[in-house]
């Protein structure tokens, strides 16, 4: 694929580009696939955001939160500084699809999940700041002062990408990469000695996005883990989100379920998810 894709982009460079095309179209498709690719191998794409791409999206009172805790981060956690973009895109996406959701008439609704070309236009900047942001080498030394904020970094940033494969999958798209990342965030969520109240909003945001997107996260096991048999890895990601409430002063788990809304949220995507979450979380403080 990477040699399709570089030989693909030296024969549009040598047309003056992929703006220079006079397709709009196989614009697009190109940039699609380009971004496809990018997504499944965890790497930056080879062409540049599309400028007939959904950006103006109207989000001041949408992210207010968000925007709170981003300021703060200027002053605690210099190491997250160049994910800001990504996120403040990725809410730009969340809130386009909540506006046009929550607008629509039933049948409207449907048609909006059934349009490709705006999700394509929609999804590709969030997933062009996401994809260009470089790795940050995690330091050996778990009391170094960054440990804990490179972690989380990374798990913010594989969240990003597990919630923009819910919302390809709820488009009726294809998500090939999702098993991936999802394995990814939970090696991260297992490193030794990472301190997730250092940064807790946006860790809870993370690992509230995980456990609901968990790979087994189907009806069946939702009954199991409701009665009692929690799996192992929803288990571990319930452990993470308890400890982060008790930072937070959280108690139930809509809390902080409600919590993880007021930053990036989809509630046509995640809330049927949400009700289960929060009785595990609860089952597990109930301990």
């Amino acid at each position: 694929m990477q040699v399709h894709m570089k030989g693909l982009k030296h024969m549009v460079g040598n047309r003056g580009g992929l703006e220079k095309l006079n397709n709009p179209f196989l614009k697009l498709m190109i940039s699609w696939l380009d971004i496809e690719g990018a997504t499944s191998l965890n790497i930056s794409p080879h062409f540049p955001t599309l400028q007939n791409s959904i950006h103006e999206i109207e989000t001041v009172t949408s992210t207010q939160f968000l925007e709170t805790i981003l300021t703060s981060w200027d002053h605690k956690c210099r190491t997250l500084g160049d994910i800001h973009a990504a996120l403040r895109t990725t809410a730009g996406v969340a809130t386009y699809i909540n506006q046009q959701t929550s607008m629509a008439t039933a049948d409207a609704g449907s048609n909006f999940w059934r349009d490709d070309i705006n999700m394509a236009r929609l999804l590709g900047p969030a997933y062009q700041e996401i994809l260009r942001l470089e790795g940050k080498p995690l330091p050996h030394d778990i009391t170094h002062k960054d440990y804990s904020t490179i972690a989380a970094r990374e798990a913010f940033r594989r969240a990003v990408l597990l919630f923009l494969a819910a919302v390809k999958i709820r488009w009726g798209a294809r998500a090939y990469e999702l098993p991936r990342h999802l394995d990814a965030f939970r090696q991260i969520a297992r490193l030794p000695g990472v301190q997730w109240g250092a940064v807790p909003e946006m860790n809870l945001w993370a690992h509230v996005v995980a456990a609901l997107l968990e790979e087994k996260d189907k009806k069946e096991d939702m009954m199991d883990s409701l009665s009692g048999e929690m799996e192992v890895e929803r288990m571990w990601h319930i452990e993470t989100i308890v400890g982060i409430m008790g930072t937070l002063g959280l108690e139930r788990g809509r809390e902080a379920v409600d919590a993880a809304r007021g930053i990036v949220w989809v509630e046509d995507i995640l809330g049927e998810r949400a009700g289960v979450l929060e009785r595990e979380i609860d089952m597990f403080l109930e301990r």
